[in-house]
């Protein structure tokens, strides 16, 4: 069972993947069709990963994957600062809209046609459709689901992936067993050694309070919120990402840091602080 803050337990109902609704996808393709200009380059991403230097870097051929990559605000900048990089590029995410935007970058579109990048949709949460029989044999017996990467990209057959980014995603899932869904899913793309590079919203966020204030419903035990575009934002602490994790027979490379980004509007003095929690999980 996970713990979430001041040692409260998540119910074990709540570890377990809920049913797929309907439509669910839909508010996130209305999120990017109105929104598209929203996401700048996270022209950061390689200092909050130094390992992704390392690796794009090295002369070995390297596979990067990202999970929920958007419009590409995060594989962009990396595909720019290293494009001589011997490195080949994947991301899904469940918007075919933000896939659309994406590939016609003229970046994305160079590289997709040196099949450097593949982008495919695929919602990472979604239960599978195999009987509920078949999936309890499956783990009991140690198999792994379809290579949902082979399954869209057949030329690469055989690969397991040097690092997954998983970067704000966590938390537009509604459900902690859909968490631990995910990176399982996303586990076992990684070859022996590979990373998860995970960062998302914290708790003390500026938002968490806003939201909080806003949803009278909402209590801070529970830590998830519904937005008005009627996504998704839950909000993270260390310990509760440590064992999340640890779900997954995965351990942590380094010591979980939080980041601190402060914002204030000159014109009326107020100050926000954006808090995200950042870590580097490797594969056991």
């Amino acid at each position: 069972m996970l713990r979430g803050l001041n040692g409260g337990t998540v119910p074990p109902s709540a570890e377990s993947p809920r049913e797929e609704k309907p439509g669910e996808g839909e508010p996130w393709e209305n999120h990017y069709k109105q929104s598209r200009h929203h996401f700048p380059l996270k022209n950061y991403i390689i200092h909050a990963f130094p390992i992704l230097g390392e690796l794009l870097r090295s002369e070995e051929k390297r596979y990067i994957l990202e999970c929920g990559c958007g419009t590409g605000s995060t594989l962009l900048p990396l595909i720019l600062e290293f494009p001589d990089s011997n490195a080949t590029f994947v991301g899904f995410d469940i918007s075919e809209t933000a896939l659309k935007y994406f590939s016609e970058n003229p970046t994305a579109e160079k590289l997709i046609g040196e099949s450097r990048l593949h982008l495919f949709p695929y919602d990472v949460s979604r239960p599978s459709e195999e009987s509920g029989e078949n999936c309890k044999r499956r783990k009991m017996e140690g198999e792994v689901e379809e290579n949902v990467v082979v399954k869209n990209v057949p030329t690469l057959a055989g690969t397991k992936f040097d690092a997954v980014l998983l970067v704000f995603v966590l938390s537009a899932l509604d459900h902690i067993g859909n968490m631990v869904l995910a990176l399982e899913r996303l586990s076992s793309l990684l070859k022996p050694g590979g990373v998860i590079l995970f960062r998302d919203y914290a708790v003390a966020d500026h938002n968490f309070f806003r939201f909080l204030r806003k949803n009278e419903q909402n209590n801070v035990e529970e830590l998830s919120f519904s937005k008005g575009d009627k996504t998704k934002q839950f909000f993270f602490e260390e310990e509760f990402v440590e064992k999340l994790f640890s779900k997954v027979n995965m351990k942590k490379t380094g010591p979980i840091q939080y980041h601190c980004n402060r914002i204030e509007n000159r014109k009326n003095g107020k100050r926000m602080d954006k808090i995200f929690i950042n870590a580097v999980f490797e594969k056991c």
